[in-house]
């Protein structure tokens, strides 16, 4: 529905990954603390 959806501010762009983006992807994901802001719902 939104494949090709772009959202632009003065600051910021939010747009679908790109292949391009792996390397800035996998630097942020492994930051020693990057989980630690993402919740996690762990089913009973």
């Amino acid at each position: 529905m939104f494949l090709n959806a772009k959202l632009e501010t003065e600051r910021l762009i939010i747009r679908p990954y790109q292949i391009d983006d792996i390397d800035q992807t996998y630097a942020v994901v492994s930051e020693k603390d990057f989980y630690q802001y993402i919740p996690e719902d762990i089913p009973d």
